[in-house]
């Protein structure tokens, strides 16, 4: 009995529940020039408050070949004020 209930409690202490909010702030954009083959898209996305951006793209690894590789990436973005470097805030 002490063990289910020791059990329990692991399992409640390190399950963490998550509720962000996200919504995108700006349509995707096309960079020009990025990929050789292919498309990067680009877009900013509000998390919690916290303003990111989003660069994603599909590019062939050989012109008219139907394999593709596909790249995501999430950064954080921040603003220098006073001397410090801090996260920008959604408006």
């Amino acid at each position: 009995m002490k063990k289910n209930i020791l059990t329990v409690i692991i399992f409640l202490a390190t399950v963490s529940l998550a509720n962000a909010e996200m919504k995108t702030i700006d349509p995707p954009q096309v960079l020009d020039g990025a990929v050789k083959f292919g498309v990067v898209q680009s877009l900013t996305t509000c998390v919690q408050g916290q303003l990111f951006l989003v660069t994603y793209g599909r590019s062939s690894l050989k012109a008219g070949l139907e394999s593709y590789g596909m790249a995501i990436s999430t950064v954080q973005m921040f603003e220098e004020r006073d001397g410090k470097s801090l996260p920008i805030r959604c408006k």
